[in-house]
């Protein structure tokens, strides 16, 4: 039977180029990684651009409701706002809602 003080030491060898193909093989997986990740942030910054730009023009929309007179009066402004006008009137700003950034559009 088995003495329990045997012990024994396995030696295992990889050869030089099954090592320099694990190497090649990681490299090329995270040159795939890379170039898949480049395109997920490419296409998730173009749909942010395109949210803004539909923010904007969302806001130039806005019918504003003049609560002393139960009236509406509408204030449709143009897409090509000055700079000025833009930060005069914000009518998000007077809301707890988020405004997009001024410039786009």
């Amino acid at each position: 039977m088995s003495d329990a003080g045997d012990s024994f030491t396995e030696i295992t060898h990889k050869s030089w180029f099954s090592r320099i193909g694990a190497t090649i093989s990681g490299v090329l997986f995270g040159l795939i990684l890379l170039l898949g990740s480049s395109v997920l942030l490419f296409w998730n910054e173009g749909r942010a651009v395109q949210t803004v730009r539909s923010l904007v023009e969302g806001r130039t929309l806005v019918v504003d409701v003049d609560p002393a007179r139960g009236s509406t009066r509408a204030t449709r402004a143009s897409s090509s706002m000055s700079a000025a006008t833009s930060k005069r009137r914000r009518p998000c700003a007077m809301r707890s809602s988020v405004c997009p950034p001024t410039g786009f559009g």
